[in-house]
Parts: structure tokens; C-alpha cells; sequence
């Protein structure tokens, strides 16, 4: 049976767990940002109940690239680690797989923040409360008032 041993760790793991964890981490972290666009579209249905179709369309074009971008920086990520940076190094299938399963999950988490961050400066304040992206979308409005819509947060329950 290959073992994979690295310096730093004090096991050995079978090279098969190890690939089977990066494959598992690939699939879930694939999955993430398609949860972030489902709660974008959450916030368009909402918008157009509320018959804002400029707004609307705005929030759908910004789902719309998050996920493109997102897809098209994890395929070129794939390509480069898979053909250009893992044999350079020497890394075997399964470091190749989990140096991408890093970096996929990075990239999720960057893409649910902007969707989360969008979300929270687009919905009332008072009406839906995102505990965890209201804080940050706050603190981008002092930091650049331009990058977010104010009137988000300054409307008033009527």
C-alpha cells in the first residue's frame, strides 16, 4: 500500500484516504457557491414582489458573473495545478487533488461573502436580518460609500 508522508506530520495516511478526503472536499466545495447563488435568487424574488425590476436585474447579473467568475478561476486553477505546477513540483495525484480542494474552498468562501455582502445591502434592514453579512456590508459602506446602495439600510418600515 503507497503512504503519503509529509515532514511536518507526526501519521501516516494510505494515499487512497488522502484522495478520497480531496475528491469529497472538491464535490461539497463545488456545491457551495451554487448555495450562494440560490439565496442571490432568494433576494430577486423578493425584489420583484416588491416590483423593483431595475434592482432585480442587477442582483441577477451579479449572481449571474459571481458564479462565472468563480467557475472560470476553478478551471483555470485546475488546469494550472493539474498541468503546469503539480508535475514541475513532483506532487502526486492525490497532492495535486488536495492542493486544488484548497484552493476551491477558498474560493467558495470568497464567493458566498460577495453574495452574502450583496444580499445584506440590498434587503431591507429591518424586514430580513443576516446576522453574519450585515456586519461586514456595514462596515463596506463607511469604508467605501460608493461600492453599496445606502438607501439599502436607510429605509424605513412603513
Amino acid at each position: 500500500m503507497k503512504y503519503i508522508r509529509h515532514e511536518s506530520s507526526i501519521f501516516n495516511l494510505p494515499a487512497s484516504v488522502v484522495g478520497a478526503a480531496a475528491y469529497l472536499l472538491v464535490g461539497v466545495g463545488m456545491l457551495v457557491p451554487l448555495v450562494a447563488q440560490f439565496s442571490l435568487l432568494v433576494a430577486l424574488a423578493l425584489f420583484l414582489l416588491e416590483r423593483r425590476s431595475q434592482m432585480a436585474r442587477a442582483h441577477c447579473l451579479q449572481a449571474t458573473l459571481l458564479q462565472a467568475l468563480y467557475n472560470l478561476i476553478c478551471m483555470a486553477a485546475a488546469f494550472v495545478i493539474s498541468r503546469l505546477v503539480g508535475p514541475a513540483m513532483g506532487m502526486s495525484g492525490e497532492a495535486i487533488l488536495s492542493a486544488y480542494a484548497i484552493l476551491v474552498w477558498v474560493l467558495a468562501a470568497l464567493v458566498v461573502g460577495m453574495a452574502l455582502v450583496g444580499i445584506s445591502a440590498s434587503l431591507r434592514w429591518r424586514s430580513v436580518r443576516l446576522p453574519l453579512a450585515a456586519p461586514i456590508a456595514i462596515w463596506l459602506m463607511k469604508r467605501w460609500p460608493s461600492a453599496i446602495d445606502r438607501t439599502a439600510f436607510l429605509e424605513r418600515d412603513e
